[in-house]
């Protein structure tokens, strides 16, 4: 039996603080400011008006005014006091200016709870784009019915999936003209090609003919030259025998 000492953990723990306390550099300034409150940059920011929160109810007003304006900020209250509402109210202010915002608890049942909250009919984030973009989206295991499926993380990808795979079709649609273009411009391509290389080879011929005319010249002039040597060899060879004197007898 594999038997782990509880101190040993803690001991570790207790050192990786003191690491950290010496260097906060190394460590993300949130973990810094958690751990060390006096270091956290606090706070306060002009919030919209258009919270669903009751005008009268300042002090959750001021909560999520500092909240916005600071690195760092604990809530607390007794069960039914408004936390949950409280924390919709701060996600959809934050998503206003611009925020990515990561919501994690021990339990999968509160994390439920604020997305509940935010995205229901009375809620802030209601009828919000960003629900139907697929950008508030829910990971992790939940069994409680009143989150949707429209920020369920497997449903989101399922849908842009869908999307995408339309996108494909339609881009497929709209490549497939140019596609046939690009094919007709290739067959095109091979035509002008097998033009050009008959159009070499009759520039061959050419040269062939024409060295063959210029030969067959030549021959016919050295041709003429002999007809010309023979007919005036005959014309001596006649010339000689009518000029030979026979002796008398």
């Amino acid at each position: 039996m594999l038997l782990v000492d509880d101190t040993a953990l803690l001991r570790r723990l207790a050192e990786a603080l003191e690491w950290i306390a010496v260097n906060p550099a190394g460590v993300s300034p949130l973990a810094v400011a958690i751990f060390h409150p006096h270091l956290a940059k606090l706070g306060n920011a002009i919030i919209s008006h258009d919270l669903t929160l009751r005008s009268d109810d300042q002090e959750k007003l001021r909560v999520i005014s500092k909240a916005c304006g600071s690195s760092l900020t604990y809530v607390w209250g007794p069960p039914g006091t408004g936390k949950t509402h409280l924390i919709a109210e701060l996600i959809a202010e934050l998503l206003k200016r611009g925020e990515c915002i990561l919501v994690s608890s021990h339990t999968h049942a509160a994390v439920d709870q604020v997305i509940y909250a935010s995205i229901k009919e009375t809620g802030p984030l209601a009828g919000s784009p960003l629900v139907s973009e697929g950008k508030i989206i829910r990971i992790g295991q939940t069994t409680d019915k009143r989150v949707p499926d429209s920020v369920r993380l497997a449903k989101v990808l399922e849908v842009k999936a869908q999307d995408m795979q339309a996108r494909v079709l339609e881009l497929e649609k709209q490549i497939q003209p140019l596609s046939d273009r690009l094919t007709a411009g290739k067959e095109r391509i091979a035509l002008w090609e097998q033009l050009a290389l008959i159009t070499s080879k009759l520039e061959e011929s050419r040269a062939a003919v024409m060295d063959a005319e210029i030969a067959h010249r030549r021959v016919q002039l050295v041709m003429d030259e002999s007809s010309r040597a023979i007919l005036q060899r005959r014309e001596d060879l006649d010339r000689a025998q009518s000029s030979v004197v026979l002796p008398r007898i």
